[in-house]
């Protein structure tokens, strides 16, 4: 027995005891790999279990037991107390990394080694409270194991510019999304990146370096594209390495730690407080240039005229839910960029000072009412963004004009007042004129409350890409990069500047008889399309003026005809579908309150056209007759198949007799969903002459229907 007990000590300890050095490599193994070694642990605890069973056998039989195995067999049993005690203390997602299982692996092996080597609960604990501070000094061994080989992996990087976007990062909260415009205004506040002077250049180096980052495992996706997040280590480890540079010091809980640390030292810092606390008089950190304070939506903080006093160096300052007097933004001379949300204060002309601005945002401040003449002043300005700023009801004329640099300008949610070029006579607030000296603009984003500006004649930046124009009250957010919101009265002459953004809308809401004035078939790049409440439409696009090889509407994919009491048809003659991608990308209609209109598209359409189609609702129409009509020379029995059509809601149509009165059958496979109701004369999806009700060619087994 002791023999074959000798046998198997050699195999496991060495497969227990001997630590395993690993790299810590990001590239390999995600779930599979967790789940190996999960695996491989289990195998190794039925190992032991069987080595103990084998020792307790030969113990009975009185045999003499190696003393190598009883050794191994008390490690084995220490071990796995640590580990429970250790994973007892530890947070609930502190060990958890997306992008490697190995820090959790790394961090767990050196507290328990740190634990077996000192045989006290007291070593491993400091340990771990060493590495929730992000200070582990006084620990080589989670050094060694865990933010050494991050380490490696940031000095690796042979751009400055990769490493300032990593350990700015860090100065965020844990598990938190981090914006990249926030990155790209801070970034460019603190002028990191040399030879770029504007925001799209800026936007697109900071894209690109996080990318680099993400490749290296420093960061991790966030929400969407817009978003980045950094993982709860690896921001330990960009707090270790910049605080020993004395570059940044954060802390995100207790505004105490900030007040008894010195930061004479210090360049960037941020606070998170969760308390309810009151901030010093003067703040001494006459070396800071980036400072981020958040107290949450739910906290607000009351700042002193003096704090910012010493800051003299300060280049960016971003202040959420605070309540502070303007004057005290006085004394910050170098500042370049400003990010104030949901800050409680009345004015912002004591910001027209800070003359070296180029960033100026004021989100949801709803106590700004003005933006008086000596904004101006600030000739450097390449951003400025009051969005949702309600209570804002005048901006101070000559102020936009005077803003000769401005690159993007947001005002959605806040100011509508805008007004005509009233000849010489003086105005009270700013003129869409006044646009036209901005001739770098490259975002506009604006609400206009007169509609009948519309129909001014302005010349705007050839450079603006982005876009969002809104003439109407009620209006919806919407993913694209170019919107426009009209709402427009009967008999109005638009603007060229309106025809110049139409071509290129990718989002269109458009409202009111008024509408029957645009040339819909020039909307060519639109992706959704909401037409709503206009009474003097029949016929809205002109296949006269349609250029075949692309077609009618080639990329739109979300199309919403809303109460159009006198549409007939959409197209005011026969659509090309075969080879001219018309309504090619369509996945979504939704058709109500159409009266006069007979069937939706003509037949060529749902053979060749519509084969990316989802949703089809049509309800309220009480005209329609069939969803889609004949053709001339259309002839024979054809079979019609949408192969991604899930859902299909009718109802409310008391005229609808089929879908098709020559059509053979209809299929559609992936059909989920299915809403039938007061369509009284419909008997059939297909043609009464055809035998059966087709139902069962119509859709599969899964789908759910309600027919009433």
């Amino acid at each position: 027995m002791a023999e074959i007990v000798a046998s198997l000590v050699g195999p496991v300890v060495e497969l227990i005891v001997t630590p395993i050095k690993r790299q810590f490599n990001y590239v390999c193994c995600f779930t599979s790999s967790i789940q190996s070694l999960k695996d491989e642990a289990e195998k190794l605890n039925d190992a032991r279990a069987g080595l103990q069973f084998r020792v307790n056998a030969a113990e009975n039989n009185v045999e003499v037991i190696l003393p190598e195995v009883e050794r191994w067999l008390t490690r084995a049993n220490e071990n796995q107390i640590i580990t429970s005690e250790i994973e007892a203390e530890i947070p609930n997602g502190f060990l958890e990394y997306h992008g490697s299982q190995f820090a959790e692996e790394d961090i767990m092996e050196a507290l328990r080694g740190r634990a077996l080597k000192h045989k006290t609960k007291s070593s491993w604990k400091d340990a771990l409270q060493q590495l929730k501070s992000s200070n582990p000094v006084d620990v080589p061994d989670i050094l060694e194991e865990v933010y050494n080989p991050i380490k490696l992996s940031y000095k690796s990087l042979d751009n400055q510019h990769a490493r300032s976007v990593f350990l700015l990062c860090s100065l965020f909260p844990e598990d938190c999304n981090v914006k990249l415009e926030l990155l790209t205004w801070y970034i460019m506040g603190l002028g990191v990146l040399e030879g770029i002077w504007n925001l799209g250049e800026a936007r697109i180096r900071v894209c690109s370096l996080v990318e680099l980052l993400k490749s290296r495992f420093l960061l991790l996706d966030g929400n969407d594209e817009h978003w980045v997040k950094m993982h709860d280590v690896v921001r330990d480890v960009a707090i270790f390495i910049a605080s020993q540079e004395r570059l940044v010091d954060s802390n995100f809980s207790s505004i105490y730690w900030w007040l008894e640390h010195s930061y004479s030292d210090c360049n960037w810092t941020s606070v998170f407080p969760i308390e309810r606390i009151q901030l010093p008089i003067v703040l001494e950190v006459p070396n800071l240039r980036l400072l981020l304070i958040y107290s949450g939506h739910w906290i607000r903080i009351q700042m002193h005229d003096q704090f910012f006093e010493v800051m003299k160096k300060l280049n960016v300052l971003s202040l959420t839910s605070l309540s502070f007097k303007p004057e005290a933004l006085q004394s910050l001379k170098n500042l370049k960029a400003l990010n104030l949300e949901l800050c409680s204060l009345e004015s912002v002309s004591v910001v027209g000072q800070l003359l070296n601005l180029q960033i100026l945002r004021c989100h949801s401040c709803y106590s700004i009412t003005e933006l008086s003449a000596e904004i101006g002043r600030l000739i450097h300005l390449r951003l400025l963004d009051f969005s949702y700023c309600k209570s804002l009801k005048r901006i101070a004329p000559g102020v936009i004009s005077s803003l000769v640099r401005l690159e993007e300008l947001k005002m959605i949610g806040s100011f509508k007042g805008w007004e005509a070029e009233k000849n010489g006579k003086e105005r009270r607030n700013a003129s869409l004129n006044e646009l036209q000296s901005l001739s770098n603009l490259t975002c506009l984003e604006i609400e206009i409350g007169d509609c009948t500006l519309a129909a001014e004649d302005i010349r705007l930046s050839s450079k603006i890409v982005k876009y969002e124009i809104i003439f109407t009250e009620n209006h919806f957010g919407n993913t694209f990069e170019k919107g426009m919101y009209l709402e427009l009265p009967r008999e109005i002459r638009l603007g060229n500047w309106i025809h110049i953004f139409l071509r290129s809308t990718e989002y269109l809401y458009l409202k009111g008889d008024g509408s029957n004035s645009l040339d819909l078939a020039q909307v060519q790049e639109i992706k959704r399309f909401h037409f709503s409440r206009c009474s003097t439409v029949n016929k809205p696009v002109s296949t006269k003026s349609i250029d075949w090889r692309f077609g009618v509407f080639p990329v739109l994919e979300c199309l919403v005809l809303e109460n159009l009491p006198n549409l007939e048809e959409i197209c005011d003659g026969p659509i090309q579908a075969a080879g001219s991608n018309s309504f090619n990308n369509l996945t979504s209609i939704k058709v109500w309150g159409c009266d006069k209109l007979r069937n939706l598209f003509p037949l060529n359409m749902a053979k060749d056209g519509l084969s990316q189609l989802k949703v089809l609702v049509i309800l309220e129409c009480s005209m329609m007759e069939e969803v889609f009509s004949s053709n001339d020379g259309e002839e024979g029995h054809i079979t019609i198949i949408f192969p991604k059509l899930e859902y299909l809601f009718l109802k409310q149509l008391p005229s609808l007799n089929t879908f098709y009165k020559g059509i053979e059958s209809i299929e559609c496979p992936v059909l989920t969903q299915m809403w039938i109701s007061y369509c009284p004369k419909l008997t059939s999806f297909v043609s009464s002459t055809h035998t059966g009700n087709c139902l069962h060619l119509f859709c599969n087994q899964k789908v759910y229907m309600l027919i009433v």
